[in-house]
Protein backbone atom coordinates (compact mmCIF):
# COMPACT_ATOMS: atom_id res chain seq x y z
CA UNK A 1 0.00 0.00 0.00
CA UNK A 2 2.71 2.37 0.78
CA UNK A 3 4.68 1.98 -2.27
CA UNK A 4 1.53 2.49 -4.60
CA UNK A 5 1.04 5.59 -2.37
CA UNK A 6 4.16 6.80 -2.97
CA UNK A 7 4.27 6.22 -6.57
CA UNK A 8 0.64 7.97 -7.10
CA UNK A 9 1.93 10.96 -5.10
CA UNK A 10 5.03 10.92 -7.30
CA UNK A 11 2.82 11.13 -10.36
CA UNK A 12 0.81 13.77 -9.01
CA UNK A 13 3.18 15.91 -8.51
CA UNK A 14 5.24 15.84 -11.27
CA UNK A 15 2.46 16.25 -13.53
CA UNK A 16 0.54 18.66 -11.62
CA UNK A 17 -2.41 16.42 -11.02
CA UNK A 18 -3.74 18.21 -7.15
CA UNK A 19 -7.89 18.47 -7.74
CA UNK A 20 -8.04 15.56 -10.10
CA UNK A 21 -10.31 12.86 -9.38
CA UNK A 22 -8.73 8.87 -9.31
CA UNK A 23 -10.62 6.56 -10.95
CA UNK A 24 -9.98 3.20 -9.25
CA UNK A 25 -11.18 -0.05 -11.18
CA UNK A 26 -10.23 -3.81 -10.48
CA UNK A 27 -10.31 -6.07 -8.12
CA UNK A 28 -8.44 -4.35 -5.39
CA UNK A 29 -10.22 -0.70 -6.20
CA UNK A 30 -11.63 -0.50 -2.67
CA UNK A 31 -9.22 -1.87 -0.43
CA UNK A 32 -5.35 -0.74 -2.13
CA UNK A 33 -6.75 1.92 -5.01
CA UNK A 34 -8.75 3.99 -2.77
CA UNK A 35 -6.57 3.74 0.29
CA UNK A 36 -3.31 4.59 -1.76
CA UNK A 37 -5.12 7.54 -3.74
CA UNK A 38 -6.48 9.07 -0.42
CA UNK A 39 -2.71 8.59 1.41
CA UNK A 40 -1.13 10.38 -1.74
CA UNK A 41 -3.80 13.30 -1.21
CA UNK A 42 -6.32 12.85 -3.85
CA UNK A 43 -9.33 14.33 -2.51
CA UNK A 44 -11.83 12.55 -4.74
CA UNK A 45 -11.84 8.84 -5.56
CA UNK A 46 -14.28 7.41 -7.87
CA UNK A 47 -14.70 4.03 -7.87
CA UNK A 48 -15.66 2.92 -11.19
CA UNK A 49 -18.45 0.25 -10.02
CA UNK A 50 -20.23 2.95 -8.90
CA UNK A 51 -20.87 4.62 -12.32
CA UNK A 52 -20.86 1.30 -14.77
CA UNK A 53 -21.40 -1.62 -12.76
CA UNK A 54 -19.49 -4.05 -10.59
CA UNK A 55 -18.82 -6.06 -13.89
CA UNK A 56 -17.43 -3.10 -15.87
CA UNK A 57 -15.41 -2.33 -12.81
CA UNK A 58 -13.89 -5.87 -12.67
CA UNK A 59 -13.23 -5.80 -16.40
CA UNK A 60 -11.58 -2.48 -16.77
CA UNK A 61 -9.51 -3.41 -19.91
CA UNK A 62 -12.25 -4.96 -22.16
CA UNK A 63 -15.08 -2.75 -20.87
CA UNK A 64 -12.60 0.52 -21.70
CA UNK A 65 -12.03 -0.84 -25.74
CA UNK A 66 -15.90 -1.64 -25.95
CA UNK A 67 -16.05 2.05 -24.77
CA UNK A 68 -13.92 3.59 -27.09
CA UNK A 69 -15.29 1.79 -29.99
CA UNK A 70 -18.11 2.79 -29.40
CA UNK A 71 -16.94 6.26 -29.96
CA UNK A 72 -15.80 5.11 -33.04
CA UNK A 73 -18.54 3.62 -34.73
Amino acid sequence: MEKVAEKMGKVKGRYGLEGCPVVVTGVGRKIVGREAALRAGFKKVVDLGRIWGEEAALMTPAFSMGKLVEEVV
